[in-house]
């Protein structure tokens, strides 16, 4: 039969996918294959929303749950439709506060005009795009971030999906890492210092600016790294002395050196040496040289001035001695002098009186025989001692005195004497001769008592600047290293350093003894 439309509707709504007269059943087939066709398409399509339905749900899991911060802004207003949890941790904001915001809130107001800017490149290149931006937290603390963003389809909206990744600390690093760098490279190249470093093989591995120009200046032509560092502008002894040094410095020794160069100017140089280890082992060192020529001038000036006060000290010390000698020649010819005009005529009456007394009464004769021989003897003894204390401080005849000394030991000895005086030009102050008479007479008097000698020579002579003393004897000698118990040396020594002179003394037992005394020009 047939059906109203209005059936064939009902039909429909209860879930048949189509209905077939029965006068047109050809139709049976086609529309059996479009049913089936029609239930595998909504088997299809719901699939195919159910696989969306999981997508959206994975894609709001890895969005939200990203330990990245994320947001998506509308493009047009630049305000924010999405954020994620880490964004919302990260910066501070709510996540309504973040929808109520757009970009421009998270940024400095200053970098404002450079964001704009940036969109307006976005608008006409609309690649993914990154770049390092500062943004500003809730609790305004600035960041540093690296963004990448690209364009996605929100709701029917134009908008842009952004990552960010918080880079403060590295930039920061990288900041500092810079500024020491910078640092560095002003600290090691505005110095006059010498500043490089070598590896094993004696190349260049880096220098500063000042050690460039130092080889330059030496050979005439630059240095890089890589170059051998003991080229051709070194003398062979200079390149074994610094092989040397690198030598030392490989084997793991961390020392110093003070080099002094004369070429092209005076200059002294303190070097150090600090080994360069590489995975425990020495790979090369690093070298500083230091000018330190102003130091080492100091110092020598230093030095200079020490020696100049010690020898002031010492002029002055023999000063002082030289005015005690000269004392204790007033001191010696005062007593000389004494014994001589006084003691001695107080002698010389005693004997005029005895002998009258023996005039008058001829026993007395005998009695005073002897004494007056004692008289006799006495005045002598004293003559013959202020001969030796009294000397002349003023106009002293040197040769004339030596040989006078000479003489009387002669005729008071069995000893022989030979003298020999040539002073040529040179002029001996008054002091000098007397000292000189003195040291002389100590030396004799020691020859006399102790050396039992049978020669003496003496020889004064001028030579080249200065006066030379030389007394010899063929006595039995002595060991000069032997400690003497006497002050007749001392005295000699004393008198000799007052002039800035020198006293050698040559002998051993048997071998006589030889003086030599030299004394430089007054």
């Amino acid at each position: 039969g047939t059906a109203t439309d209005e059936f064939a509707a009902n039909i429909i709504k209860s879930g048949a996918d189509d209905y077939i007269l029965k006068d047109r059943l050809t139709r049976l087939p086609l529309a059996i294959d479009a049913a089936l066709k029609q239930r595998q398409a909504e088997k299809e399509r719901q699939e195919t929303i159910e696989k969306l339905a999981r997508s959206e749900k994975q894609y709001r899991t890895i969005f939200s749950k990203s330990p990245l911060p994320k947001w998506i802004y509308d493009f047009e207003t630049l305000r924010f439709l999405e954020v994620n949890e880490a964004a919302i941790s990260h910066y501070g904001y709510t996540s309504e506060e973040f929808l109520a915001m757009t970009i421009k809130d998270i940024r400095p107001i200053e970098d404002e005009e450079q964001l704009l800017d940036d969109l307006s490149r976005v608008e006409k290149d609309p690649d993914i795009r990154t770049g390092n931006w500062r943004h500003r937290k809730k609790n305004g603390e600035l960041i540093i971030v690296d963004t990448t963003a690209h364009f996605i389809e929100y709701g029917n909206r134009k908008a842009r999906m952004v990552v960010a990744r918080d880079i403060t600390d590295q930039v920061k690093m990288e900041q500092q890492k810079e500024f020491d760098r910078n640092n560095l490279f002003a600290l090691i190249n505005n110095t006059d210092d010498l500043i490089w470093s070598i590896d094993s093989n004696l190349k260049l591995i880096t220098c500063n600016e000042s050690f460039r120009r130092m080889i330059v200046t030496v050979s005439g032509k630059p240095i890089s790294p890589g170059d051998n560092i003991l080229s051709s502008q070194f003398t062979d002894e200079q390149v074994a002395r610094y092989r040397a040094f690198y030598t030392r410095a490989f084997s793991g020794e961390t020392f110093s050196i003070i080099e002094q160069f004369d070429s092209p100017v005076q200059f002294w140089s303190e070097i150090s040496f600090y080994p360069i280890r590489q995975d425990g082992m020495v790979a090369g060192t690093a070298c500083f040289s230091r000018d330190i020529t102003r130091r080492k001038k100091i110092e020598e000036e230093l030095r200079l001035m020490e020696e100049r006060l010690l020898n002031q000290k010492v002029q002055e010390q023999k000063e002082v001695t030289r005015a005690i000698i000269k004392a204790q020649e007033r001191e010696r010819d005062y007593i000389g002098r004494e014994l001589h005009d006084n003691v001695s005529q107080i002698l010389a009456g005693t004997k005029l009186y005895l002998a009258m007394a023996g005039k008058k009464k001829e026993e007395l004769k005998e009695i005073i025989k002897y004494p007056l021989e004692l008289i006799d003897s006495s005045i002598l003894e004293i003559r013959v001692l202020t001969s030796g204390y009294v000397a002349p401080l003023k106009h002293v005849n040197l040769k004339e005195l030596i040989q006078t000394l000479l003489d009387k030991v002669k005729d008071n000895s069995a000893m022989q004497t030979r003298f020999s005086y040539d002073t040529g030009d040179y002029i001996l102050n008054e002091e000098l001769k007397l000292n000189l008479y003195r040291i002389l007479q100590e030396q004799i008097n020691n020859i006399t008592k102790h050396a039992e000698a049978k020669n003496i020579s003496v020889t004064l002579m001028a030579d080249g600047n200065f006066i030379q003393l030389i007394i010899a004897d063929d006595g039995k000698g002595f060991d000069p290293d032997t400690k003497r118990k006497g002050i007749g040396i001392s005295n000699m020594i004393n008198r000799i350093e007052s002039f800035n002179g020198e006293m050698k003394i040559e002998s051993s037992p048997g071998n006589g003894c030889r003086t030599y005394i030299r004394i430089p020009d007054q």
